[in-house]
């Protein structure tokens, strides 16, 4: 790729991060510009195709409704009832079991 020489204007802050970035780096302070040009430039690029295909997708069960999340919270609040409490690493599936059921 060939390169053009081209002038920034950037305010003393900025540059002091560059100069820092390029000395932690061990490269030239041109080189932190470049890069940051270019991840700026991808990360706004517009796309002229979606990302996925209609191909590529599939359905979900349709939108969620305000009816959806009441269920989920009386689920919930019905686990928490039932005092059951998730296996964690510190804790096995089989203790957490035991606990629960009261067997020993």
């Amino acid at each position: 790729m060939a390169q053009r020489r081209t002038y920034i204007y950037t305010d003393d802050g900025d540059l002091a991060l560059i100069k820092e970035a390029a000395a932690r780096l061990g490269v030239p302070e041109a080189e932190v510009i470049r890069e940051s040009i270019h991840r700026i430039a991808l990360a706004h690029r517009s796309r002229a195709e979606p990302f996925v295909t209609d191909e590529e997708t599939f359905d979900l069960g349709g939108p969620v409704t305000s009816a959806d999340y009441g269920r989920s919270a009386a689920v919930s609040s019905a686990a928490r009832s039932t005092n059951v409490q998730p296996c964690s690493p510190m804790t096995s599936c089989e203790a957490t079991t035991q606990r629960i059921s009261g067997s020993p």
